[in-house]
């Protein structure tokens, strides 16, 4: 980060409307999904406990993903998780972050999607809590300089702003726009699903 506030990493701000939907606002954390349950009283919902570490602990995550992936994927599983958006109740259920995802509509089966949890590197490489920001292509050794919302207001409409330029390249990166997300140093890169094509859909 220069002096002058700048980063070369993280495409720096130059008017309120870009700021205004920098991917760099949401608070994406690696979480480990320590237990996943069906919610009691939706069919389609699964009730996840993930552990982000010392930093923020454990959090309920409700996610819409029952039919369309395995449980079984989900128990034991690192992930990443926005975990700045308002809290909301899933059918009686707080959830306190989102998991993303990315999806794909089969050509054959227009009604039918394939939906996997972007795939997040080992332990070692990103820790439980680990802050995952998104890299311009311009230079990949700087980190973010826009600290995230402490809770976005929904009135912002934020993430719908963001999720539409969400998508796995040809390389497999996740990718805003050019922007690829990985840790904050730039050496470390979460990737889409292996069994995902590209132009897949984040959400």
């Amino acid at each position: 980060v220069s002096k002058s506030g700048e980063s070369k990493g993280i495409a720096s701000q130059s008017t309120a409307g870009d700021l205004a939907v920098n991917p760099n606002r949401l608070d994406i954390r690696v979480g480990l999904i320590v237990d996943v349950n069906k919610h009691p009283d939706a069919d389609s919902l699964f009730v996840e406990d993930v552990n982000f570490g010392s930093e923020i602990g454990h959090r309920t995550v409700v996610s819409g993903l029952s039919g369309l992936c395995p449980l079984e994927m989900l128990q034991g599983r690192r992930g990443a998780f926005v975990v700045n958006l308002k809290p909301v109740r899933m059918r009686g259920i707080e959830s306190q972050a989102m998991l993303l995802c990315a999806s794909h509509t089969l050509t054959n089966l227009p009604s039918e999607r394939l939906v996997r949890p972007i795939e997040v590197p080992s332990e070692s490489d990103m820790p439980l809590g680990s802050r995952l920001v998104f890299h311009a292509a311009s230079d990949l050794s700087e980190t973010a300089v826009c600290i995230p919302d402490t809770l976005i207001n929904p009135k912002t409409k934020l993430w719908d702003r963001i999720r539409p330029d969400l998508t796995i390249t040809d390389d497999r990166c996740v990718r805003w726009r050019d922007w690829r997300l990985g840790d904050l140093s730039g050496t470390h890169w979460v990737t889409g699903p292996a069994d995902l094509p590209a132009g897949s859909a984040v959400s």
